[in-house]
């Protein structure tokens, strides 16, 4: 830009003068403009391949991380199972356990309680089932 005012001065000052600097200085910055242009559509490209690359490696730790989320819940959700059912089954014994130290007469005048006796007895006691 100071070129085109030190330009200007050492001009005749007439109006065809200025539209020949202005025109030539438009040129240059038509040149400078595409030259800029191809930069920054490189730069932009550049950014776009090293963003593409940067999601394609989020998205693969998100699913290592998913898949290890899975696994812990499944190794959490089995151990709590096993838990849970070895605790069902011990008071469950605990409750035949019980029935043992009550009268035979009381317990087989419970209908819920013989029917527990049976389901619980694994086929033991069939042959009463039908009494019923």
């Amino acid at each position: 830009m100071e070129g085109m005012y030190e330009k200007y001065l050492l001009s005749n000052k007439t109006e065809e003068e200025l539209i020949a600097i202005q025109s030539a200085d438009h040129t240059k910055l038509t040149a400078v403009a595409e030259v800029m242009g191809g930069q920054t559509t490189l730069i932009s490209e550049i950014l776009l391949a090293s963003f593409e690359e940067e999601l394609e490696s989020v998205q693969h730790k998100r699913d290592i991380v998913t898949i290890v989320f899975a696994l812990m819940a499944f190794i959490i959700g089995l151990t709590v199972g096993i838990f849970v059912l070895k605790r069902v089954r011990e008071a469950e014994n605990k409750f035949k356990n019980v029935l043992k130290l009550f009268p035979a007469n009381l317990v087989l005048s419970s209908f819920l309680l013989k029917n527990f006796l049976v389901d619980t007895s694994e086929g033991a006691l069939d042959s009463v089932k039908n009494d019923l």
